[in-house]
């Protein structure tokens, strides 16, 4: 456990983590990717459909935004 000199020093070091953990460490689960590597491919991939006007509306209800 370690001791942190305030909440600044803490955010920045929750950052360091989180950015270690979504882009540099992989993950069995996710075939040995990062999960930033396995949700910009997936991004990637929605953008390529070819949607309807319709198709697009009812996804983007059943989403959200993103």
């Amino acid at each position: 456990m370690r001791e942190y000199a305030d909440g600044h020093d803490l955010i920045r070091s929750l950052g360091r983590y989180f950015d270690y953990y979504n882009n540099r460490r992989p993950h069995s689960s996710l075939g040995y990717r990062t999960p930033a590597e396995v949700y910009f491919e997936g991004r990637d991939s929605y953008k390529a459909l070819q949607l309807t006007p319709y198709t697009e509306q009812k996804m983007v209800l059943t989403m959200g935004r993103g």
